[in-house]
């Protein structure tokens, strides 16, 4: 059976050079290229490929979001992110949006052609370096006893404790953002920072953290 890719990255170089990584196994064939993340969007519902392999950071919406809206969209479509960062942050961030496979882009070559074929299996691949992070900070989040250690209010800044207190609340993205005199996008980049510092993947399970830890008497 032949695995059909769609390439997402928005500089036309590195497409190329994955296309003719890829263009020497007879059972992965690309079908399509994208070169931000609207297009993959786009691409992707169109021609329904097995599997699209993603950068992180592109123009119009990024690698993250793209394949969030194909989730969301209901797309079956297997996603491999493809990218220069290996920070535990970037790749949780990729695992939550739905990605099943995280490459770094040093690794071009025989692991990308690896990860390509476990991810059509339907299994889930990170580099080696990716994949020691993930240990190394699930490691850090135990206690000495190996239980998993409670998401701590001091992690979060004032700000994010203050736009914290707000969600809590019930208020709205654009309602806070008015209140703080901020652009709705730094809301939600504060957002997303404060669920990465408390391990969350969802709004609900953010404010079910805060009123666990009765932040509104102690913010």
């Amino acid at each position: 059976m032949t695995i059909r890719i769609v390439l997402a990255d928005d500089h036309a170089i590195v497409r190329d050079g994955i296309r003719a990584i890829l263009s020497e196994h007879a059972d992965i064939e690309v079908v399509g290229e994208a070169e931000d993340g609207i297009q993959m969007v786009h691409e992707t519902r169109r021609l329904c490929p097995d599997i699209v392999i993603v950068d992180i950071t592109m123009p119009r919406m990024n690698g993250i979001n793209a394949i969030r809206r194909l989730r969301n969209l209901g797309i079956p479509t297997r996603a491999i992110v493809l990218s220069m960062h290996s920070t535990v942050e970037h790749v949780l961030d990729a695992l939550r949006s739905g990605a099943q496979g995280y490459v770094l882009k040093h690794s071009l070559g025989a692991e990308l052609v690896a990860a390509i074929r476990l991810v059509a299996q339907g299994h889930r691949y990170l580099s080696k370096a990716v994949s020691e992070s993930i240990v190394n900070h699930h490691l850090l989040s135990l206690t000495p006893s190996g239980v998993a250690r409670r998401p701590r209010m001091e992690h979060l800044s004032s700000r994010e404790r203050q736009i914290l207190q707000l969600i809590v609340e019930g208020k709205t993205n654009t309602l806070i953002a008015d209140t703080l005199r901020l652009s709705r996008s730094t809301i939600y980049t504060y957002r997303s920072r404060m669920m990465r510092k408390l391990g969350v993947s969802s709004l609900a399970e953010l404010v079910r953290i805060a009123l666990e830890r009765d932040f509104t008497t102690s913010a």
